[in-house]
């Protein structure tokens, strides 16, 4: 989970489509996964610190929807990052493929580790 969270501000500061709509469909889902506990609380006696909790819930789950509908359907911010894009330097798209290539590296090396372990037991 920290992983993705560090990864979608990397992904958009060197201009990756992936890390966009990524970023938008995590946070959609982020948003979801907050509303979730906010919709099972106990109404019938509600208590004042979970009253706190839930106003806060609801607006981190507001902040990441705004934020979404910012990264998919801002007109404005689909040109300006599509200018970024074919602007960006040499050394961001060398940085976008080492990080790709570290990520499929890490899910090989991780599924190995899985191999093993289901081997050896």
């Amino acid at each position: 989970m920290l992983v993705i969270l560090l990864l979608i501000p990397i992904g958009l500061w060197l201009a990756t489509n992936p890390a966009r709509y990524g970023g938008a469909a995590f946070m959609v889902l982020w948003a979801g996964a907050l509303i979730w506990p906010v919709l099972s609380l106990s109404w019938h006696t509600p208590r004042l610190g979970q009253l706190k909790m839930a106003l806060f819930f609801v607006f981190s789950a507001a902040l990441s929807l705004l934020t979404a509908a910012i990264l998919l359907l801002s007109k404005k911010f689909a040109n300006e990052f599509a200018d970024e894009r074919r602007h960006r330097p040499k050394y961001k798209i060398y940085l976008w493929r080492g990080l790709l290539v570290a990520i499929i590296a890490a899910m090989i090396l991780a599924t190995f580790n899985d191999i093993m372990h289901l081997a050896s037991n």
